[in-house]
């Protein structure tokens, strides 16, 4: 997975947004003192697929977690929206398959604990199969 490309097609397409890897201690706020729309991005260390008939390496299976921010609820599934827009069915190598939207059903916006101005956050998730990739970032 090329963590570059992902940073940025995400500040791309995410106008306004800020957007960072994680951990994100601090993020910009607004004129009114409130967190400002942002994205963090965790990236797995993802895992080998082994080939059965040799048990060598033939790919990567890795996984993103974006922390989609705001300062409301609506504020954060906004960020969460424009994400999955801006990433899903994408590819981030020449080895890599499309990006999958692995996000379970049912999640909710959360209020980060000990988070001063309060952060709201919305998880998504992102799959990808790199086919012959041996490291978890490429660069």
């Amino acid at each position: 997975m090329d963590l570059n490309t992902l940073l940025d097609t995400l500040t791309t397409h995410l106008t306004g947004t800020t957007v960072v890897e994680g951990p994100a201690n601090t993020l910009p706020t607004q004129a009114d003192g409130r967190v400002a729309q942002a994205v963090v991005v965790w990236v797995s260390p993802g895992r080998a697929i082994q080939t059965r008939s040799t048990g060598g390496v033939s790919g990567r299976a890795d996984t993103i977690t974006l922390h989609c921010v705001g300062p409301t609820s609506r504020d954060a599934l906004k960020v969460a929206g424009d994400v999955r827009a801006a990433l899903a069915g994408r590819t981030l190598t020449t080895k890599g398959g499309p990006l999958i939207d692995i996000t379970p059903d049912g999640v909710m916006p959360t209020v980060e604990p000990g988070t001063n101005p309060v952060r709201v956050f919305v998880p998504v998730q992102f799959a990808s199969i790199s086919k012959g990739a041996v490291n978890a970032i490429e660069s």
